[in-house]
């Protein structure tokens, strides 16, 4: 089975997503090594084959047109919905969400379905049956 990254092309690339705009110079723009070291240093902890590969890797943070502003507390929803979308190819990735100044705020309705969405699989999920 190929491994999604190298099916995008990127595979030299440590791919990130972040939900809200980051201007060039900012504090998050410098975290973004600082998650791939601290991935790596999982990795090699789990003894796991990819950690060379992502101690190489140059960090990219992926532009998405549904990024936003003001909304800096949904990341998880963010990053859920991003799981669930992402099938490895970057060309025509879209998750479904419209940028943050769609009319009528249709972004802040679709995460608060998704947070209905997630919270109920979450919390009827099996595994917390009593």
């Amino acid at each position: 089975m190929k491994d999604g990254l190298k099916n995008s092309n990127s595979f030299e690339n440590f791919l990130l997503f972040y939900n809200f705009y980051v201007k060039r110079h900012s504090k998050f723009s410098k975290m973004s090594n600082g998650q791939r070291y601290a991935f790596a240093n999982y990795l090699i902890c789990k003894q796991h084959p990819s950690v060379c590969w992502i101690k190489k890797a140059k960090t990219v943070r992926q532009k998405m047109e549904w990024r936003t502003q003001y909304n800096l507390i949904d990341s998880v929803i963010f990053t859920m919905r991003h799981m669930e979308t992402y099938m490895g190819q970057l060309s025509g990735w879209a998750c479904g969400l419209p940028d943050e100044n769609a009319l009528y705020n249709l972004q802040n309705k679709q995460l608060n379905d998704l947070r209905i969405k997630y919270i109920t699989k979450i919390l009827l999920h099996n595994l917390n049956e009593s």
